[in-house]
């Protein structure tokens, strides 16, 4: 069983989470049209537009390449939280 502390982080991630996918969403609606002039993506997974986020801070800005990529791969394993804690 979680405590409560645990249970609230997790709902903070699932937030977290929620507000991440629509503002994805809406960036990737958004881009449709210059997209299909350009004839590729401007955003998406592909150019890091997923924040990932270690003891509060942007991982981009302040995580060493390892702790990125540990990061990148808990996220994908289901074993890391989408948002700060």
């Amino acid at each position: 069983m979680k405590t409560k502390e645990e249970a609230l982080c997790t709902m903070k991630g699932i937030e977290a989470l929620l507000i991440a996918l629509s503002q994805y969403t809406e960036k990737m609606e958004q881009g449709v049209q210059s997209d299909l002039f350009l004839g590729h993506t401007g955003a998406g997974v592909h150019r890091d537009d997923l924040l990932l986020w270690i003891d509060g801070k942007p991982a981009k800005e302040f995580g060493s390449q390892g702790q990125k990529k540990s990061l990148a791969a808990a996220r994908s394993s289901g074993c890391a939280s989408p948002g700060p804690c």
